[in-house]
């Protein structure tokens, strides 16, 4: 996402290409909807960005505090179901914790 980022806004604002990625994400999952793929893997963050800088790390958080309200929006449209996993969900911030836990919640079947 980092290179997509600079590749299309520039070195200065690479970091835009996270929350491009987050809203691709949503296009993948309708393609597979309508593919009738019935189950989707998305890999949103991995331990080693924990080593990332940590500006980079809390636009990372932000993006996913920001984003849980449309892809709930998106997974209730298409029926489908949002489970989270994480090696390490201590190390979330607990808001983020909260939005994915109720995202998870409300798109439980």
């Amino acid at each position: 996402n980092r290179r997509y980022g600079a590749a299309t806004h520039g070195a200065a604002r690479r970091l835009e290409g996270h929350a491009a990625g987050g809203r691709t994400l949503g296009d993948v999952v309708d393609w597979c909807v309508s593919a009738g793929v019935s189950e989707v893997t998305a890999f949103a963050f991995s331990t080693e960005n924990w080593n990332r800088d940590a500006a980079e790390v809390e636009l990372l958080m932000r993006t996913f505090r920001e984003q849980s309200d449309a892809i709930l929006e998106r997974a209730r449209a298409r029926d489908v179901r949002v489970r989270v996993l994480s090696s390490c969900p201590e190390r979330l911030p607990a808001d983020v914790r909260a939005a994915l836990a109720r995202l998870e919640a409300a798109t439980a079947a």
